[in-house]
């Protein structure tokens, strides 16, 4: 097998991407005491050792506890809410 070119390794990405399908981003904040409803922050929260480290492209955020649902306007534009009740603020 060939390695591939200089230029071919710049189109690829540097990490493996990631999506999750299933994120409890309210436990998550709550368990890394973090305030911020803002996916890269959490994200970049956590320390990860490199040979682990992906890059996650998107989630699909869980909510189990109606409090820690988010309102209208922390939601990002292309947000669908399964459960809109406590979203109409």
């Amino acid at each position: 097998m060939f390695p591939p070119l200089e230029e071919e390794l710049d189109l690829l990405p540097r990490l493996t991407q990631g999506f999750d399908s299933h994120c409890h981003l309210d436990q998550i904040m709550s368990k890394s005491n973090l305030s911020t409803s803002s996916l890269r922050d959490i994200i970049n929260s956590g320390q990860v050792e490199e040979e682990y480290a992906v890059e996650i492209t998107g989630v699909v955020g869980v909510f189990c506890d109606p409090d820690t649902y988010p309102t209208k306007r922390e939601l990002v534009a292309g947000t669908r809410v399964a459960e809109p009740a406590k979203c109409d603020e």
